[in-house]
């Protein structure tokens, strides 16, 4: 028969910590990290943006790992759970709006650019005439766009989720969502570029030929002479 004065392995603790504690933050530092890094990461190194909200998220999650090893004796299991608990949820905020902040940046480029309206104005009838046969369809332009919002909903509707699982796969559509905005963008630039070229292309066809005509009249009027 257990001896009452002898802890269970509920009430086992590590360091002050609870055993079940120390066992799920072992398990989320395993098999979670190097997920939520690479998604800041390719906030930082792969679209080159200053990922402050990631930044600030991952020393949220420090912080509250700070306060469950410093006040651990002093914390029930309940409240070490509650530090536990918000340490996964600012890990799953990097993840997830890291991916979120470079699509909305790729966007938010397009606009102050002044691409879209650049391809409006000058690209989108040379393109729905067959004028410029090397660059992106209209409607190839329209589904990019819609696919963006597409997996932007998507993702964003896995934030107030409360499994990995999900969290994983919402992150997944906010990367796809980045991607899609990073393609639209280049599209873009690629058909406005070629706009401007075939209306150069056009101006200096123009001129040369004017040039050849006051030629020509030239030397009509010498002939006369």
């Amino acid at each position: 028969m257990q001896n009452p004065s002898t802890p269970t392995s509920a009430d086992e603790r590590i360091a002050g910590v609870y055993r079940e504690q120390v066992e799920r933050m072992f398990e989320v530092l395993s098999t979670r990290i190097l997920t939520v890094m690479e998604a800041h990461r390719y906030a930082e190194e792969h679209a080159r943006i200053y990922n402050r909200i990631g930044r600030n998220n991952l020393t949220e999650a420090l912080s509250h790992l700070a306060r469950l090893a410093e006040s651990a004796p002093d914390l029930s299991n309940e409240e070490q759970r509650d530090q536990l608990t918000n340490f996964e949820d600012h890990l799953r905020r990097t993840m997830m709006e890291s991916f979120e902040v470079v699509a909305k940046a790729r966007l938010g480029k397009l606009k102050k650019d002044g691409i879209w309206d650049r391809y409006y104005a000058n690209a989108a009838r040379l393109v729905d005439h067959g004028k410029l046969p090397s660059v992106a369809s209209a409607e190839e332009i329209e589904e990019l766009e819609r696919e963006v919002r597409f997996w932007m909903e998507e993702g964003r509707t896995r934030k107030t989720a409360h499994k990995w699982s999900d969290w994983i796969y919402g992150a997944e559509c906010l990367r796809t969502a980045s991607d899609k905005a990073d393609e639209l963008s280049r599209k873009l630039r690629e058909a406005v570029g070629a706009a401007e070229d075939y209306r150069r292309n056009r101006l200096g066809i123009i001129i040369g030929a004017i040039g050849g005509l006051v030629g020509i009249a030239g030397i009509v009027i010498a002939l006369v002479a």
